[in-house]
């Protein structure tokens, strides 16, 4: 098991390293991440029913698709794409802005522009992220709490709520008596110790937090992901898509029950 934890360690700090160094694009390869993005705003704009704004995107990713010189390769699918964003520009609708984005994306491959893979990989390399740090995040906690322990405890406080329940729907007063010195004198030491140990569980926020700046640093303004629907929000709005910090808090949620379950059965 160690073993595991050393090397999930060592690919951890790779992959993050690679995010790191080229996460900053330059040349057509940035022509071509920026191009794509603004597409992607143009979708979220629709989703938000703001089409103005979404023509008006499209032709500012027209305008950096001819700065890629696609013509100088293929003339003919420099023609094509031109078309494409005109007629969605014109008419634009959350299915054409998305086939045209793949269609500039495969394009920009062909002409030795492609996305960088740390941006055209973006959803899977952030779960791969989650799902290493999180293998040793629960490794951890597995290594330095009695998790045996932890289970007889709440098995304990479950019994004794279930009694004090029944003793107070049968307004017995003596067994809630009873029940309350049992806390006093043995339980509450017990409770402690759980919450000693569930407190463990808030190590992982520095270490989340570091994952974070490293990959906000990479992923700033992408988006990783689309909801398959919008989500109504109080406080934030209407929701359709995941940034660097919703998707790495998807991830890491699924993740660490994931591992929890595997590893702990808890």
């Amino acid at each position: 098991m160690r073993l595991a934890v050393i090397l999930c360690i060592l690919m951890l700090v790779t992959i993050l390293a690679y995010a790191s160094i080229w996460g900053q694009p330059s040349g057509r390869s940035k022509t071509t991440k920026e191009t794509l993005y603004k597409i992607d705003c143009a979708i979220w704009c629709l989703r938000h029913g703001d089409d103005q704004s979404a023509s008006s995107l499209l032709r500012s990713a027209k305008d950096l698709f001819d700065k890629l010189d696609v013509e100088n390769f293929d003339e003919n699918l420099a023609s094509l794409l031109r078309e494409r964003f005109d007629n969605v520009s014109a008419a634009p609708s959350e299915g054409n802005c998305h086939a045209l984005r793949r269609s500039v994306q495969k394009a920009t491959e062909q002409v030795g522009a492609p996305l960088p893979a740390v941006f055209a990989h973006s959803p899977p390399l952030v779960l791969l992220i989650s799902f290493l740090s999180n293998f040793i995040y629960v490794w951890i906690l597995k290594s330095t709490v009695d998790w045996n322990r932890i289970k007889q405890i709440k098995r304990e406080l479950s019994e004794w709520s279930r009694r004090l329940k029944e003793a107070r729907r049968r307004k017995d007063f003596k067994e809630i008596h009873k029940l309350t010195q049992e806390w006093s004198t043995r339980l509450a030491p017990l409770h402690g110790e759980l919450f000693s140990s569930q407190l463990r569980s808030f190590l992982f926020l520095p270490v989340f937090a570091a994952l974070y700046f490293v990959l906000a640093s990479v992923y700033s303004g992408w988006i990783i992901a689309w909801l398959p629907f919008g989500i109504s929000l109080p406080l934030w709005g209407y929701w359709t898509s995941c940034g660097v910090l919703s998707w790495l808090l998807f991830t890491s949620a699924a993740t660490t029950a994931f591992w929890r379950k595997l590893l702990i059965g808890d």
